[in-house]
């Protein structure tokens, strides 16, 4: 069975669906952009989602292989956000050392998705201080699509000023309208954004004040 499904939000939401479809008895068996491809089966599963997209992927080749080994199977999406492409390589400013430039060995794998049976835990988020690790870099990332859509709407708004006088000739309609309507769909991105980095946050330091109890 195929399913077509689009996230707004797939690094919080993606692992809710996946556990919810093996409720029902689906287990995923390949990604192809937006398609998600699922088998019947009898036996369940269990899977869990990590943001990798920070991370150098040369490090996590290794990771991923001792999953594996482990017995746990895995999948990647994309959340094809937060980059900036030229050919076969994107940069990431969020992206941890040694680098940021991401070749096309490891966009469009921001997202790992480990599958285990009920009976296993999947050991990816092991006490407080992975999942404020894991936060920070889902937020850092969100922060800088943030910023991003901030100049965008800021060098179009700058637009507006320049073109104050200026009136399209072909249509008639004051140019300064035009303008202000394309700032639109970036300010929605920039809402939708800022959106998921607060939320992030919001988790990071609960998870923050969660670990000094323990400790």
């Amino acid at each position: 069975m195929k399913k077509i499904k689009f996230f707004l939000n797939p690094i919080f939401n993606l692992e809710k669906w996946l556990n919810k479809m093996s409720s029902k008895g689906y287990r995923l068996i390949n990604i192809k952009n937006f398609i998600y491809e699922f088998e019947k089966t009898d036996n369940n599963y269990l899977y869990v989602v990590q943001y990798i997209g920070a991370d150098n992927w040369n490090e996590m080749v290794g990771y991923i292989d001792m999953l594996k080994d482990m017995g746990y199977n895995t999948h990647f999406t994309s959340i094809n956000q937060g980059s900036l492409a030229l050919g076969k390589y994107k940069l990431r400013i969020y992206k941890t050392e040694p680098g940021f430039v991401s070749n096309s060995s490891g966009y469009n794998r921001e997202l790992l998705i480990v599958e285990s049976n009920k009976e296993k835990s999947v050991p990816l988020y092991t006490n407080n201080i992975s999942m404020v690790s894991q936060y920070k870099k889902i937020e850092n990332t969100y922060l800088y699509g943030v910023v991003v859509m901030f100049i965008f709407i800021f060098s179009i708004t700058g637009t507006y000023f320049v073109a104050r006088d200026v009136t399209c000739i072909i249509s008639f309609i004051d140019l300064r309208s035009i303008v202000l309507l394309s700032t639109i769909p970036f300010f929605v991105i920039f809402v939708y954004l800022l959106r998921i980095y607060l939320y992030a946050r919001k988790k990071r330091i609960k998870s923050e004040n969660e670990s000094r109890i323990i400790e």
